[in-house]
């Protein structure tokens, strides 16, 4: 439950939150999971408040009684508000209620100054939602059925079942009110409940109904990730660093991101390193285990992919076996010596000189480069490469760094000859252009005091 309420940031730490509490076994679950699991975890303040609509005459009395005494003995606020709830033309009773209800909870959020309004809405509701809807012949936004966060409204249970919350109710010997009207056949959501999805159950598996609840999540994903909102965020999202078989990236730039975002944004990120594609289980995972894991957490993904957590780092390593995409890559450490790719038939050699006066731009074609060695020794390992998507260089002269591309386009390298064009890098940052420029970044100045010499010999 923890891992899915972070994962939908329904909770930010000191808030305070209102408890909608009918007195039945899903929101008494709600309240008791909320008092000793939820509010010492993130610091919560709770109010408990109950609607009572009348329609049931005095057991819905004794309903609100029952929620006054509750909230009572678990030292809470309590509100309630009786009002008999009369449809309008063309409204059903039940939408009539619910409109009501969260005209009331929206009310008093307000005035009692609650930032999250949680409802006890758990996974069978999910499923018997999905059906109505699709039963309804709605499109694809209907299909969404009810949503883990919507404005002010959060429904933490959302990943647990009707079965986990009866469990739960037992083991802590919670007892709660149960309202007749739910095995009323007059309502679809209790015909649903009552025949359709223990049919699908009996005749389809008991994971019918965790496959309904996936749908939703599945096409908030679609929809999000074609949103300006998605585009936006790859567009702000830190750049990975990638070396050799292992790609990192900060967790803050992560988990900023909303949970229905994961999905696509890390098959996003991973496309161009080692695609895979990702389950609703995976991304979970994930998420649970690594996102919101400790130091040293790991999960293993499809395709030999793994993902680790190293402090405040995420780190993708693929298998050894798989290579880069790139024709060419040779990873080396920041010392004077000579390391070769035989594959490549190619040598590059490293020499430290003392200061003495070397060109600073490398002549046209020039295999040879010099470097401002300090600069140059924030880096412990270099790679010789080709251009990866989203490689940006700062040329020699230059006011400030662009896309290695457009450099590339501005000297007129044909097209055909940039994807096999050697790079100097340390991490995702290219130190050279080997024949072309160095970086400004690690020119040789007049407070240079070592030299980093870097020839390549073919």
């Amino acid at each position: 439950m923890t891992g899915f309420i972070k994962r939908h940031a329904l909770l930010v730490t000191g808030e305070s939150v209102l408890l909608a509490v009918s007195g039945g076994s899903d929101s008494v679950a709600m309240l008791s999971l909320f008092v000793t699991i939820l509010a010492p975890r993130f610091n919560l303040s709770l109010t408990v408040a109950h609607f009572n609509h009348g329609w049931r005459g005095r057991a819905s009395d004794r309903d609100e009684a029952f929620v006054a005494e509750l909230a009572h003995r678990f030292n809470l606020r309590c509100f309630s508000q009786k009002q008999i709830v009369r449809p309008k033309k063309n409204e059903s009773p039940e939408e009539a209620a619910r409109m009501a209800r969260y005209r009331f909870l929206t009310a008093l959020a307000r005035k009692q100054g609650c930032t999250k309004i949680a409802t006890a809405h758990h996974a069978d509701d999910q499923a018997e939602t999905v059906l109505m809807r699709l039963l309804s012949g709605c499109g694809v936004e209907g299909l969404q059925a009810i949503r883990a966060k919507n404005g002010p409204l959060i429904r933490p249970l959302l990943s647990l079942s009707k079965a986990d919350l009866s469990a739960y109710l037992r083991a802590e010997k919670l007892s709660h009110r149960t309202d007749a009207s739910n095995r009323d056949p007059h309502f679809l959501r209790n015909r649903i409940r009552l025949h359709l999805i223990p049919f699908l159950t009996k005749e389809f598996g008991a994971h019918s109904t965790a496959a309904l609840c996936r749908l939703p999540e599945n096409l908030a994903d679609q929809n999000e990730l074609v949103s300006p909102a998605f585009l936006d965020l790859l567009k702000k999202a830190v750049d990975p660093l990638l070396t050799g078989d292992s790609l990192s990236i900060k967790v803050p730039a992560v988990s900023a991101l909303p949970g229905t975002l994961l999905k696509p944004f890390l098959e996003h990120l991973l496309a161009d390193f080692h695609p895979v594609t990702l389950s609703s289980a995976h991304v979970r995972d994930f998420a649970d285990k690594v996102l919101n894991g400790h130091h040293g957490s790991a999960v293993q993904l499809p395709a030999g992919l793994t993902i680790r957590r190293v402090y405040q780092t995420l780190c993708f390593d693929r298998p050894a076996r798989v290579h880069l995409r790139s024709p060419l890559f040779l990873s080396f450490p920041n010392k004077p010596g000579t390391y070769s790719s035989p594959a490549n038939q190619l040598t590059l050699i490293l020499r430290i000189r003392k200061k003495g006066k070397v060109p600073a731009f490398p002549e046209a074609n020039s295999q040879s480069a010099y470097l401002d060695y300090d600069q140059a020794a924030q880096h412990k390992i270099l790679s010789l490469r080709t251009r990866q998507p989203g490689d940006r260089f700062h040329p020699l002269g230059a006011l400030g760094e662009k896309k290695l591309k457009d450099f590339l386009i501005n000297i007129k390298l044909p097209k055909a000859k940039r994807g096999r064009l050697p790079l100097l890098a340390g991490g995702c940052t290219i130190l050279w252009v080997p024949g072309f420029r160095i970086s400004d970044c690690y020119k040789v100045t007049p407070k240079t005091s070592k030299i980093l010499e870097v020839k390549i010999a073919i």
